[in-house]
């Protein structure tokens, strides 16, 4: 893994804890238990008062990322090269060259460059994300990916076609916007367009089944569901890797449980929980 800190020009304190998290990403790196690595990084990121805003990070798989670096949200990138290592190994599984895929929530573009890789040149990526700054960040990274088969959209998907309030939280960052408030009153509140997934596939004459689908949008993701019957009724319904969390989705009135009726109530899915920490699967 190589890493470029953007701003040429430091001074002493700074180039310190340059110093310390270039060593605490080395040692990340090569050190062959989760646990400790993980201290390793919490007490880089405790000494560190300034963390360089703008990196870029080379991967062990090859795919240069840049980050806008923020702890709690893209830091295992920036130490260990990896995100949701569980769920990026059970994409790698299930996604195959030459399949059409969505990344919907798509964020700084994790997946989206992983599924351009896995797909190839052959397959289609469709990535959306309605944050403009973030958006800003996925479009960059998917600009150095090797292949271009990548077609992104600076917008949310949902069950209507027009504008809504993203809440944005500085202190959780950018990953947890949401079109809920959850409750706060210190939100940041950004305009952004949102579509029907139903309307998209039209207006763009999107053309074969989508294979897979990764969906991460902070308790929007029934709404999502809703707009998006045409999914359901493909020949094959897509496999589908859905955020399903109780905190986000009683924001918006209802239940994770009330994902998995309405998907089972349009085509007869397996569902699984994936382990984290053990990286696996666990039918429900």
């Amino acid at each position: 893994m190589s890493i470029i800190f953007y701003s040429p020009e430091a001074d002493a304190r700074e180039r310190l804890e340059r110093f310390i998290l270039r060593a605490a990403r080395w040692t990340g790196s090569h050190w062959p238990l989760a646990k400790g690595k993980y201290r390793l990084m919490i007490l880089a990121e405790s000494l560190c008062g300034r963390f360089p805003k703008d990196v870029k990070v080379t991967v062990p798989d090859g795919r240069s990322l840049a980050l806008r670096f923020a702890p709690d949200i893209w830091d295992t990138v920036f130490f260990f090269g990896e995100y949701e290592a569980a769920l990026t190994e059970v994409v790698r599984r299930v996604v195959r060259s030459g399949d059409i895929c969505l990344d919907v929530g798509a964020n700084f573009g994790w997946y989206t460059t992983l599924l351009s890789e896995i797909s190839g040149p052959g397959g289609q990526v469709f990535a959306f994300e309605p944050m403009p700054d973030t958006f800003r960040l996925l479009e960059a990274n998917v600009a150095s990916a090797r292949y271009k088969n990548v077609f992104i959209n600076n917008c949310g998907l949902g069950d209507f076609n027009g504008t809504a309030e993203l809440h944005f939280f500085p202190d959780l960052g950018p990953g947890h916007a949401s079109i809920s408030d959850h409750g706060r009153s210190d939100s940041i509140k950004i305009p952004v367009r949102i579509q029907k997934f139903d309307d998209f596939a039209q207006d763009h004459n999107l053309r074969g089944e989508v294979v897979f689908l990764k969906v991460d949008i902070e308790g929007a993701e029934l709404a999502f569901l809703r707009g998006a019957e045409r999914l359901f009724e493909q020949a094959m319904p897509p496999i589908i890797l859905m955020e399903m969390a109780l905190e986000q989705t009683a924001s918006f009135g209802y239940s994770p449980n009330d994902l998995i009726e309405f998907i089972r109530s349009r085509r007869p899915y397996k569902f699984f929980s994936a382990d984290l920490k053990r990286g696996r699967l666990r039918e429900i």
